[in-house]
C-alpha cells in the first residue's frame, strides 16, 4: 500500500486524517487481502474509530495514553510483602515509564530494595510506600503524550543529580510544547560521584541516544539548567 500501515504480528492500524481518507485506505487494504486470499475476523475489527487500543496503549485523536487493562492492574496491585512482588510491580509500571517524569528517581527506593540479599529481612518503610503510591498516582492520571510528527519543531530538556538523570522530548503544538516521551535512569555508583556539570552532560548524551530515532536528521534544541554547558 502507498498509504502508511502500522503492523505488529497480527495487529494492524491504518491511520487517516478523515473519514474519506479512511474509507479509501480501507478499500485499498481489503482489496489487497482479497487478492492474496486472506480474511479478517470481523469480531476483532474496528473501523473508522477515533480511539484504538494497540500494544497495551490507547491511541486517541488527542494523543497516546497507557492501556486501561494494565493501568487497572497497577491500581489494584496490593502493597508488596516480598521482593518478588516488588519486582512484579516494577515490571508493570516500567512498561509505561515513558509517561512518568523522573520514573527512575521515583522508583529508586523500590529498586534499592531489590539489591538487598534474599537472606536479609524484607523491610518496607515510609520511603518504599511513598514510591509505590507515587507511581500508582502517576499512572492513574498520566499525561497525554503527543503523537510524534517529524514536521513539527522539537526540544529536548534534561536534568541530572547524583541519584539519576532524566530527559523529555517535547513537540511544538497549537498549545505550546507538549511531551512526546519521558526518559530517566538511575546513576551508577561511579556516575554518582561525577561533578554536577558532568552529570548534566551525561543526561544530554543519554537523552539524545534515547530519542535518537526521533531526532536524527533534523534540527532541534537542547535545554539544560547547567549554565556552563550552554557556553
Amino acid at each position: 500500500m502507498k498509504r502508511r500501515v502500522v503492523s505488529y504480528v497480527d495487529e494492524i492500524i491504518i491511520p487517516s486524517k478523515n473519514i474519506k481518507e479512511g474509507l479509501e485506505a480501507l478499500d485499498e487494504f481489503l482489496g489487497i487481502l482479497a487478492e492474496i486470499g486472506m480474511t479478517l475476523n470481523i469480531k476483532k475489527c474496528t473501523f473508522l474509530t477515533t480511539e484504538v487500543s494497540f500494544l497495551g496503549h490507547r491511541i486517541t485523536k488527542e494523543g497516546l495514553l497507557p492501556g486501561e487493562v494494565k493501568t487497572d492492574a497497577i491500581q489494584k496491585f496490593p502493597t508488596p510483602s516480598n521482593r518478588t512482588e516488588v519486582r512484579r510491580f516494577l515490571g508493570l509500571t516500567s512498561f509505561f515509564r515513558r509517561f512518568v517524569q523522573g520514573y527512575a528517581q521515583i522508583a529508586l527506593p523500590l529498586t534499592r530494595l531489590l539489591k538487598t540479599k534474599d537472606a536479609e529481612p524484607f523491610t518496607w518503610t515510609f520511603l518504599e510506600q511513598e514510591s509505590f503510591d507515587t507511581l500508582r498516582r502517576a499512572l492513574y492520571h498520566p499525561p497525554i503524550l503527543e503523537i510524534y510528527d517529524v514536521k513539527r519543531q522539537h526540544e529536548v530538556h534534561t536534568d541530572a543529580s547524583s541519584n539519576g538523570i532524566a530527559g523529555v522530548l517535547l513537540q511544538e503544538s497549537d498549545n505550546g510544547l507538549k511531551p512526546v516521551m519521558y526518559f530517566s535512569r538511575k546513576c551508577s555508583e561511579t556516575e554518582a560521584k561525577y561533578h554536577s556539570h558532568e552529570l548534566e552532560i551525561l543526561a544530554i548524551v543519554d537523552s539524545l541516544e534515547r530519542f535518537r530515532m526521533f531526532l536524527i536528521g533534523k534540527r532541534f534544541r537542547v535545554i539544560t539548567d547547567c549554565a556552563c554547558n550552554g557556553r
